[in-house]
């Protein structure tokens, strides 16, 4: 797959932004103008959390486990 279609793919939701490709994304933007890698894999792990999320509470996966309620020190 070339570069092009990746990059592609992770515009339009396809396909998440992995670190190699962050660091496509880095050297085409330069770090100073919105392209850290480091950025862009925080936004890619947010985006996963709140799916994961969003599936447990739709699932209900996570119903019987319970809180663990711990007391200060």
């Amino acid at each position: 797959m070339s570069c092009v279609t990746t990059l592609s793919n992770v515009l339009n939701g396809r396909s998440a932004i992995s670190p190699s490709m962050a660091l496509r994304i880095e050297r085409w933007l330069g770090r100073d103008h919105g392209g850290a890698a480091e950025v862009w894999l925080a936004q890619q792990a947010t985006y996963d959390l709140w799916q994961a999320r969003a599936a447990v509470k739709a699932s209900k996966a996570l119903s019987g486990v319970k809180i663990l309620k711990l007391s200060p020190g």
